[in-house]
């Protein structure tokens, strides 16, 4: 094996020596590495909502208080209607 064919070569993290010696020299650490670009960005991706969501939480704080609120007035009509004796009210049945 020719080793000039190897200098100079990029080698990342994870990379596999198949054989002989590897010599190496740091061009990025810390926070300017793959790595942590990746997760960097994965973790905006994570706190940032989409605009569809954004939208959808608003018309979702607004829908379920108003389901909630006509499933109450349900509940009440329903409740005070089975108290009421049908047959005391002045209702004509046509046959």
């Amino acid at each position: 094996m020719n080793l000039n064919l190897l200098l100079g070569s990029v080698v990342i993290g994870g990379s596999i020596n198949q054989n002989g010696l590897l010599l190496m020299t740091a061009t990025h650490t810390g926070e300017t590495t793959t790595l942590a670009q990746i997760v960097r960005l994965v973790e905006e991706a994570q706190t940032s909502k989409a605009p569809i969501q954004q939208l959808a939480d608003k018309i979702a704080g607004y829908f379920v208080p108003f389901v909630i609120f006509v499933s109450t007035v349900t509940l009440v009509g329903w409740t005070i209607s089975g108290y009421v004796d049908l047959s005391h009210l002045p209702i004509t049945v046509c046959v």
